[in-house]
């Protein structure tokens, strides 16, 4: 049972949120008083006219496009996003599942850009992050929530659907906050027995974002120069293993990539992205629209100073390919506590860290660019004020500069 006993240090959680979640205790069987049990009262309490605190930092395996609603695009390596999310129970759907409708009150959002021209000229970059943290501001989530714990579904209310460019757009902001949100998938029993472990099947925290892109729809053959060798190199051989030169010797400005937009040097103000084969990362050709999991999770409860706190530990793989494999596999450490009066969560830290499968598209033999998460996400007091951080463009650590925002 040790194994399940989390230790905060060997999960490697980041530093904030390790700092966050530092009182989070350590327990043992012995403390849980034999058979105690812990009755769920209200599973929707949570929903319930309640404030959240969210916080997430997504590294990806491969380049993403955050877009303007006009001209603009900045594909970015890793995101972290923060926010303030205020709940309520909407309607009831069937007898164990409802929706919730939760308003994103504020939020702050830091973004690596990918590309060496969004890094040395950052102007256009920082315009599409204005407009990204502008949107993400007042953005409203509807959710479908069970009994037992699980989110089934996300998506956004009053989004603007005026072409198919802004619909793209807030289709890649709700995947940047459904990252913040997969943490309150816990699947949970009726009632729990303090001490004893209940085991979850694929979860939804074991998944990768599904980001979309504008000019997708052109087909392989109509890819040129170094985005045609690049797809002909990762499904070159079976399984889509391809020749094994992926990733070895291509860099970014210095940081490892896998492949390239044709011409990264090149603003986004004297092409159109969504006409040519040439502005589409053809990773776009490879991703299904959604990723597939398979994982499990087991948890435990126990009883610590009046508090529940549930211990996780899981293994699982996921694949996002469509005609050829793009597999992960890896592990999940989770702490939660546990409202004593209702016996929902009130708190979760986790962190995911998945890498590519010795199969995968994107592997390198056993090597590969990895898929990490870690998140926390906290149930706010009434009135509780919250900073969050300010939304910047980072490269290197370094802030190349804030967005332009609306105030």
């Amino acid at each position: 049972m040790s194994r399940f006993v989390l230790s905060l240090c060997a999960v490697a959680l980041s530093a904030s949120v390790a700092a966050a979640a530092e009182d989070l205790p350590r327990t043992d069987a012995a403390d849980a008083g034999g058979y105690e049990v812990v009755v769920v009262a209200d599973p929707y309490a949570r929903w319930d006219h309640t404030r959240w605190y969210l916080q997430t930092d997504v590294s990806l395996p491969y380049p993403v496009p955050l877009y303007a609603a006009r001209n603009r695009e900045l594909w970015i390596a890793r995101f972290a996003l923060e926010g303030v999310l205020s709940c309520e129970l909407g309607e009831v759907i069937t007898r164990h599942r409802r929706e919730a409708d939760c308003l994103l009150e504020d939020a702050g959002v830091l973004v690596e850009p990918w590309r060496t021209f969004d890094w040395e000229h950052p102007e256009g970059a920082l315009a599409v992050l204005g407009e990204s943290h502008d949107a993400l501001r007042g953005l409203k989530v509807r959710l479908q929530v069970t009994d037992d714990g699980r989110v089934s579904s996300i998506t956004l209310v009053d989004e603007p659907d005026d072409w198919r460019r802004v619909s793209i757009q807030y289709e890649n902001l709700r995947q940047m906050v459904s990252r913040a949100l997969v943490g309150f998938y816990l699947q949970t029993p009726e009632r729990f027995v303090l001490g004893e472990d209940w085991t979850e099947r694929n979860s939804a925290i074991f998944s990768l974002p599904s980001f979309r892109y504008l000019g997708a729809d052109v087909t392989p053959d109509q890819f040129t120069g170094a985005n045609r060798a690049y797809l002909d190199d990762i499904t070159s051989t079976p399984g889509g293993g391809g020749t094994g030169q992926i990733g070895q010797s291509r860099q970014i400005g210095g940081v490892a990539g896998i492949g390239a937009p044709l011409r990264p040097d090149v603003p986004d103000t004297v092409r159109s992205p969504s006409l040519s084969a040439e502005n589409v990362h053809p990773f776009a050709m490879l991703q299904a629209p959604a990723s597939f999991g398979r994982s499990t999770v087991v948890h435990r409860m126990d009883r610590y100073k009046g508090r529940y706190v549930v211990q996780s530990y899981g293994e699982g793989a996921v694949d996002i390919g469509a005609d050829v494999p793009v597999t992960f596999q890896g592990d999940l450490d989770a702490v939660s506590v546990f409202d004593p009066r209702f016996g929902v969560m009130t708190e979760r830290v986790w962190t995911l860290a998945l890498t590519p499968t010795a199969g995968s598209a994107l592997a390198d033999g056993v090597a590969g660019f990895p898929y990490k998460q870690t998140g926390r996400l906290r149930q706010l007091a009434d009135g509780e004020a919250v900073e969050l951080m300010a939304s910047a463009l980072v490269h290197d650590r370094k802030v190349l500069g804030r967005g332009q925002l609306t105030p």
